[in-house]
């Protein structure tokens, strides 16, 4: 096995961090609206309360799936040995600055849908638990 501290530079620690943050809140998320959904069916909602549940429990299961996805990318690099060309050249910074922004958009993105989803239970049905 190698030793990983050999091998990781800055931006690839910077990567698995905000990927495996990304993951745990993602599937905290997906736990959530999976509560949601159950709670919906076992109160016999059937119509569009329902289909948001099951809108909200595909896309928090994607943006997991795709931040897994960029936690093995990150992974495999650590692990990488590095290779004299892969020098930190702008262009690679800016590629790998890219992909952590879009990171760091998917679990915005996956927040504020969470937050919409509270404040429409919160308005529409006191009794439904927060998760």
């Amino acid at each position: 096995m190698a030793d990983v501290t050999s091998t990781l530079s800055a931006i690839e620690a910077v990567w698995l961090l905000l990927a495996a943050a990304g993951v745990y809140y993602l599937v905290r998320l997906l736990i959530g609206a999976v509560g949601d959904l159950r709670w919906l069916e076992r109160h016999r909602e059937n119509g569009v309360r329902r289909r948001l549940a099951v809108a909200h429990v595909r896309h928090y299961w994607v943006y997991t799936a795709v931040m897994l996805g960029y936690l093995a990318i990150g992974v495999l690099a650590a692990l990488a040995p590095p290779s004299p060309t892969q020098a930190s050249s702008l262009r690679a910074v800016l590629f790998t600055a890219v992909l952590i922004g879009l990171e760091a958009l998917m679990v915005l993105d996956a927040w504020l849908t969470r937050r919409m989803v509270q404040d429409i239970t919160e308005r529409d049905h006191g009794e439904e638990p927060k998760t």
